[in-house]
């Protein structure tokens, strides 16, 4: 009797690690970047703009690569939210996403795990173009 619930523990215990149950936060709310300048004309010196970090302002969300440029229209859109499904997908299927950020060029790129099911950009309906969240489960 005993080395039945030892089994049923192990068991569940393989099924949960093995399963993916996760819920993160995929692209950070703000960065800070650094910029340089190259091949100034001559009498031009230099000043830097004091903006302050860089807001998460459009999240892209690709079949495949972002690279190859396949992006995903969501499936749910809503005023405030847009959510992304995903079917079932094979270890060799890539999904990734784009995170991009205001009055910078920088793109920071991930590539979701395997078995992610769904991800949700919420949105502040009161600050233009600002991404409160992102995640992904």
């Amino acid at each position: 009797m005993t080395n039945k619930f030892i089994l049923k523990g192990v068991c569940a215990l393989v099924l949960a690690v093995s399963l993916p149950s996760w819920s993160a936060e995929i692209c950070p709310a703000e960065i800070t970047t650094t910029q340089a300048a190259s091949d100034l004309p001559s009498g031009y010196g230099v000043a830097e703009d004091r903006y302050g970090p860089h807001r998460l302002q459009r999240v892209g969300v690709y079949h495949g690569l972002v690279k190859d440029m396949g992006e995903l229209v969501p499936d749910i859109q809503k005023k405030t939210a847009s959510t992304w499904k995903f079917g079932k997908q094979s270890k060799n299927d890539v999904n990734e996403v784009a995170c991009h950020y205001s009055r910078t060029r920088i793109v920071l790129t991930k590539a979701l795990p395997v078995g992610t099911k769904s991800c949700t950009a919420t949105v502040d309906p009161t600050i233009f173009g600002e991404i409160k969240s992102f995640k992904c489960q």
